[in-house]
């Protein structure tokens, strides 16, 4: 038997539009992070999602050996020689782009110490890398940024296991490298060597687009951007709607009843917040339907 159920609360809360940037920099990224309404829009400049990672390279196709082959670490695009040492490449690609996530976890030979080796970006062909240090302070060691924007997983999680995060956009105009240099032993999927598993998520724009590149001194400009970006991030998705224009209601629906609110724009919906109350709950949140309709 459906019961009425109390509508305890509904609130809308409501935002106009704004424009957004046709050249691609650190600071535009950075407010893309905290743009609600960016996520509802068609992105401009465009661009196309990849990936760079530690996949196993002996998994080619379906159809050819080795597809369920799953050495996912130590899986690199090829080993150079710079300065008398080598440098493993977790990524080499042309832009423009920009590196959105870096993703990585790692242990030494046979499970031990991780030697934490010295990671490298170097962007638009300069042989001097743009962002250079052990991987660790890199990613999620402060030596960018602080949390949440470069954050591992909890602390009481065994080292080994713990994910590191490096959320720091790192645009670059026409091409970027990545590279990391051990002195510890490593083979392709590390059976015996040092373990590093990386996800390098990238964006690539039109050939056309206008990209600022990475700069340690603009980062250091960007001080306090970054401090409101890092801010906002923590915020609730309420605490950042609750400042706007809102429209709500509450009461008691009976069965097979409805309540209704007509919202005039043009707008957009920034937060939808919704309680109910009733005596058996699990039936009224699986029997309650919210409809939007929108322009007719």
């Amino acid at each position: 038997m459906l019961r009425p159920i109390l509508l305890w609360g509904i609130s809308i809360c409501l935002a106009g539009s704004s424009a957004f940037a046709q050249s691609v920099t650190m600071e535009s990224l950075l407010d893309e992070m905290v743009n609600r309404e960016a996520i509802a829009r068609y992105p401009s400049p465009t661009y196309t999602c990849r990936q760079a990672s530690s996949y196993d390279r002996d998994s080619v196709a379906p159809d050819k050996p080795g597809w369920f082959a799953n050495w996912d670490r130590s899986q690199f695009v090829r080993v150079e020689e710079r300065q008398g040492h080598k440098e493993y490449v977790l990524m080499d690609v042309d832009g423009p782009g920009a590196v959105v996530r870096f993703w990585a976890t790692w242990h030494g030979p046979g499970g031990g110490e991780f030697t934490n080796g010295t990671l490298r970006v170097f962007l638009d062909q300069d042989p001097r890398p743009a962002i250079e240090g052990p991987i660790s302070e890199v990613l999620d060691g402060g030596k960018l940024v602080g949390p949440p924007l470069s954050e591992g997983v909890s602390p009481e999680t065994e080292y080994r296991y713990r994910g590191h995060n490096l959320y720091l956009p790192i645009p670059y105009a026409n091409h970027c490298k990545v590279t990391y240099e051990t002195a510890a032993p490593v083979d392709q999927g590390a059976k015996t060597g040092e373990a590093l598993y990386y996800q390098i998520n990238y964006r690539t724009y039109p050939q056309e687009t206008r990209v600022e590149s990475f700069d340690l001194a603009r980062l250091r400009q960007l001080k306090s951007k970054i401090a409101e970006v890092q801010a906002r991030l923590l915020q609730s998705g309420w605490e950042t709607a609750k400042s706007l224009p809102a429209t709500s209601f509450s009461g008691t629906i009976a069965r097979g009843k409805s309540r209704s609110v007509d919202l005039n724009g043009p707008a957009a919906v920034r937060h939808v917040s919704l309680r109910l109350e009733a005596q058996d709950l699990p039936q009224a949140l699986q029997s309650t339907v919210l409809e939007i309709e929108f322009d007719g």
